[in-house]
């Protein structure tokens, strides 16, 4: 997959059929958000923004402070720079909103969800380096069978994102050598 950055008379003009079939589409999924409109990922309630979160259930999330974030990971023995750059936007709660909306991006073919998410995360991200900016993103590499299943890899899609959102590049420096659960 290779990213081309074109200028607009690059693009040829569509063919007749080709903007009649773009036309359909989408006055079906306008169609579409009539009969099944937007749900809240946490409560299930209706939204009226573009966020997969309802602004009540987004002020009721589990904040995750930078201390505690850190404290968390020196306690697991990682590298004290790490652990002081490291954010992380909720705490998880089990059963909870922050699942909710987790399970519904991994396991609810719903890849989409992601790019607001990243932008709560970048957001956070700026907030917390004041000033620091990451060379590379990271993803967390899906076990095949997993990405089989699912169709994507919401890692990566999180990554490439983020990485948008903060300047960086995406890198696939990691390898999963065995699947998990």
């Amino acid at each position: 997959f290779e990213c081309v950055v074109i200028g607009r008379q690059d693009i040829p003009a569509r063919a007749p059929a080709m903007s009649i079939l773009h036309s359909i589409r989408s006055a079906l999924r306008a169609g579409g958000s009539l009969v099944y409109p937007s749900l809240c990922l946490a409560c299930g309630g209706p939204l009226a923004s573009e966020s997969p979160v309802c602004a009540p259930c987004s002020r009721r999330l589990p904040l995750a402070p930078a201390e505690i974030v850190e404290s968390q990971l020196l306690e697991r023995g990682a590298d004290p720079l790490m652990a002081r750059r490291s954010v992380a936007l909720w705490r998880f709660d089990a059963g909870g909103r922050v699942q909710r909306i987790q399970h519904a991006l991994k396991y609810g073919r719903r890849p989409s969800i992601g790019l607001p998410l990243v932008r709560l995360l970048g957001s956070r991200v700026a907030r917390h380096a004041r000033g620091w900016t990451p060379d590379v993103v990271v993803p967390v590499p899906l076990a095949a069978v997993r990405e089989l299943e699912r169709g994507y890899n919401q890692s990566a899609g999180l990554a490439s994102g983020a990485a948008d959102e903060m300047g960086a590049a995406p890198v696939d420096l990691l390898v999963r050598t065995r699947a998990t659960r």
